[in-house]
């Protein structure tokens, strides 16, 4: 019902949306609350994604399923680029139960196209969201000011979803290979952004530590789990710890030269 009702109303709802999400980056520091067409969108994400994850589609016109997905999915990234931190903050909920539908009804390692959608779905928005709560040029230039606790915070949410979205248990095998396929994407990422920045003399953004030093306890289970052939996808679990321990080589380097 929830994906006919954003079908039948989306042209609607987003000609309210796109103004709404401009009038909130226009005052960036303005608290906002989850009414309105943003928090409609979010609501939308909630209801729509997990039952194409669990069904695949919502009628026999299998394009017409895709093209919601991507509207809703590139809606929601546009809610996790804005520049104010409270229209951001909206989505991390609605990532999570995205997530959690994928690691309970994905049931095996070869995703369907919806689910490998809804994993690069949570990907992306996870590493916006990382990138957008980077430190402001100059904050650790005064160190007797105040720090900004909003930062702080939004900081912290965004490592807490980076965690969730990561977490391994390896007794729970299905659940963890698709936070394991994400673990991937995001390790990825980083050493691909600290790789994009080999030659210049500046360090890295410091997003890309705070991404990849997230899912701490994850890379150290999959460390571990190498000892234990057959529980895990070795050659996968292989690529993550390279890439992760390569990430954090080529970062260091700039670090000391």
């Amino acid at each position: 019902v929830a994906c006919h009702a954003a079908i039948w109303t989306w042209d609607c709802i987003c000609a309210l949306f796109l103004p709404s999400l401009s009038a909130m980056e226009a005052s960036p520091q303005d608290v906002v609350d989850g009414e309105g067409p943003v928090g409609c969108i979010c609501t939308c994400v909630s209801a729509c994604l997990p039952h194409f994850v669990k069904h695949g589609k919502i009628s026999e016109d299998a394009a017409q399923s895709i093209k919601l997905f991507r509207i809703l999915t590139e809606a929601l990234q546009k809610i996790c680029s804005s520049e104010n931190r409270s229209v951001r903050a909206l989505t991390y909920e609605h990532i999570a139960v995205v997530h959690k539908a994928l690691a309970e009804n994905s049931q095996t390692g070869n995703l369907s196209e919806i689910e490998g959608m809804a994993m690069s779905f949570v990907c992306q928005c996870t590493i916006i969201l990382s990138d957008k709560c980077r430190y402001p040029e100059n904050y650790f230039s005064n160190l007797s000011t105040n720090n900004d606790e909003d930062l702080e915070v939004e900081r912290n949410d965004v490592r807490d979803l980076l965690r969730s979205v990561c977490t391994l248990e390896l007794t729970a095998s299905q659940g963890s290979r698709v936070s394991l396929m994400i673990l991937d994407r995001i390790v990825e990422h980083c050493v691909k952004a600290v790789s994009d920045q080999s030659g210049h003399s500046n360090l890295p953004p410091e997003t890309i530590i705070h991404a990849i030093s997230a899912p701490a306890k994850s890379l150290q289970i999959l460390a571990r789990a190498l000892t234990q052939p057959g529980e895990i996808d070795q050659h996968l679990a292989e690529a993550i710890i390279h890439n992760s321990l390569d990430c954090l080589s080529i970062y260091c380097e700039k670090l000391l030269n």
